[in-house]
Order: structure tokens, then sequence, then C-alpha cells
């Protein structure tokens, strides 16, 4: 993976579980399963060279945990802020201010479908396109200027199209 300046990685929570214990949709958990194939797609992106200066989280259960496997397999292991921004209904604005102050090069947003397949979109300028990111999915966005402003959509990668 190419060294970039401005890079957004936008992630969709990993696989979880259908209802939790508490029957409370914020607390529902990663299954073994969910958090082994994520850890694989984590493990390859890394060995291809993905690097992380900075995580933001939704509060949910499953994003938290998503994020802390994202920041568990990145050698500076990086600071993870959760948000509320990025729960379901997820603030773009917000989302932009945050990357800007964190004074990180690399940033990566976890959240929630279909809020991430629109952030991709509004990050690239296409804000009526509809873009599906399955769950676990990681999709890299490149600012050749600034967080906000136009981005180039480098890559979307799956579980699936990695084989875990």
């Amino acid at each position: 993976m190419p060294h970039c300046d401005n890079c957004l990685f936008i992630i969709r929570h990993a696989w979880a579980e259908e209802v939790s214990e508490d029957g409370s949709d914020r607390s529902r958990s990663l299954t073994k399963k969910g958090r082994r194939r994520f850890e694989e797609v984590m493990s390859r992106l890394v060995e291809q060279g993905l690097t992380i200066d900075r995580i933001a989280t939704s509060p949910l259960t499953r994003a938290k945990q998503t994020a802390e496997i994202v920041a568990a397999m990145l050698p500076n292991k990086p600071r993870i802020d959760i948000v509320e921004w990025l729960a379901p209904g997820s603030n773009w604005q917000a989302a932009i201010d945050w990357s800007i102050k964190s004074g990180a090069q690399k940033v990566a947003w976890v959240g929630h479908a279909p809020d991430v397949g629109s952030l991709v979109s509004r990050a690239i300028g296409a804000s009526g396109a509809s873009i599906a990111m399955a769950k676990g999915s990681v999709a890299s966005i490149h600012f050749p200027q600034n967080f906000g402003e136009n981005g180039f959509l480098e890559w979307l990668i799956t579980a699936g199209l990695l084989g875990c």
C-alpha cells in the first residue's frame, strides 16, 4: 500500500450476534467467527502495509470491538476515540472536524451500514451514490488536499475478496 497523506479508512463493523443478551441493539457483540474472520482481514491488510494513526468508532459494542481489533493488529497500536457521531445516523461534518483536529494523516472511522456507504460516497464527492459495504469491509480514500475535500476511492475490500 503506497504512503499517502490524508488517508481515510472507513470500516463497517465485523459480524455480530443478531440479538444481545439484554436485547439492546447498542450492546450486540461480535460473534467468535466474526471476530476471527475480521482478524484475518486485518492480518492480510497489515501484511500489505496498512497503517493507521488514529481510530474513531461508534459507541455501539460491535463497532468498538471491531476498532479494538484494528488497533491491536497494527504495530503502532493507534488510539481509539469513541464518538457518538459514528453511531447510526453518522454526522459527516463532525467526522471531518475530528479527522482534521486529530492531526493524524491516516485515520479510520468504524461504523454501521448504511451510514458507512454514505460516508464513502460523500468522501469521494458522490453524495447521491449508493455504496454497499459488507460486514467487515474496509474502504481506503485518499484526499489529495485536505480531509473533507473530494477524495479518491483507492480500494474497497471485503472478507470474501480476501478469501477470509
